[in-house]
């Protein structure tokens, strides 16, 4: 699959009086269909990254392409057609007083044609499981229920990336595995293209690739395994520490990084 999303040598501050970036440099692509998760720590820019992609904040240097579409701000509200974002508090994004008519509030923006509308509302609550609570107050659910509400509001603008920054941190684990279930199966099943803004290392070890910042710069893209095995200030998903306390034992366990699809398998073989 190409690059959707195109960052050509990104360079942005804050303060335009001082010559000192808090980002610059940055330079990647994301596929059609991929989840990339960009980590890194406090201050890093992570965030600033985010809101740069969906032309929230605008870069001083450097051009960033959406679908092939140079994201300036003639093209950026056709842009946020094509890409979303669900911030880590979603209560700042409900308008609507029930959860259908907030899914369908940016669709009344767009002038959608009624029948097209709640078409699209009817497919996207029932892709992330809210059909039961689609006369609900949104203020009201609970914090993996609302993430579910942004994403839907995302989906029904037919949304082909959405980026989620530090979306899922104040949700419980249930919750929280929950959607991030759904948003696997929306990624693998529907194509959705996922950007995820984290500290979660078992979020980040189920991505397509990481990218990891470092004080305003990118200092690493690959895949899991080689950020895991190169970095040793990450700390490793479940399934890779309990192979290395395993090996410590002097147990015998496969020779390289596992994930939790990999650890399962090496389990059954066992039986």
């Amino acid at each position: 699959m190409g690059p959707i999303i195109e960052v050509q040598d990104i360079h942005f501050r804050y303060d335009k009086r001082t010559q000192d970036y808090n980002l610059s440099g940055i330079s990647f692509t994301v596929n059609k269909g991929e989840w990339v998760s960009i980590i890194g720590h406090n201050g890093s820019g992570k965030s600033t990254l985010s809101r740069l992609l969906v032309g929230l904040l605008t870069p001083d240097l450097g051009m960033i392409k959406v679908n092939g579409i140079e994201l300036n701000e003639e093209t950026k509200w056709e842009i946020r057609t094509i890409i979303g974002m669900v911030f880590q508090n979603p209560d700042n994004q409900f308008l609507g007083t029930t959860v259908q008519d907030d899914v369908a509030f940016g669709l009344e923006n767009l002038n959608i044609p009624y029948e097209e509308m709640k078409k699209r509302v009817d497919n996207v609550l029932e892709l992330v499981s809210m059909t039961d609570f689609r006369e609900h107050d949104p203020s009201l659910l609970s914090g993996g229920q609302k993430q579910r509400v942004a994403i839907a509001s995302a989906l029904a603008l037919q949304s082909q990336v959405i980026v989620f920054d530090e979306a899922f941190v104040m949700l419980d684990p249930k919750s929280r595995t929950e959607l991030l279930q759904t948003l696997r199966n929306l990624n693998k099943h529907y194509g959705l293209t996922v950007i995820s803004i984290t500290h979660d290392m078992n979020e980040a070890s189920n991505s397509d690739r990481i990218i990891m910042l470092e004080k305003g710069k990118i200092s690493f893209i690959g895949t899991p395994k080689e950020a895991f095995i190169n970095y040793s200030e990450l700390t490793p998903p479940l399934p890779e520490r309990l192979r290395r306390v395993l090996l410590e034992k002097g147990r015998k366990v496969p020779n390289d990084y596992i994930n939790e699809e990999e650890l399962v398998q090496w389990l059954w073989k066992l039986n």
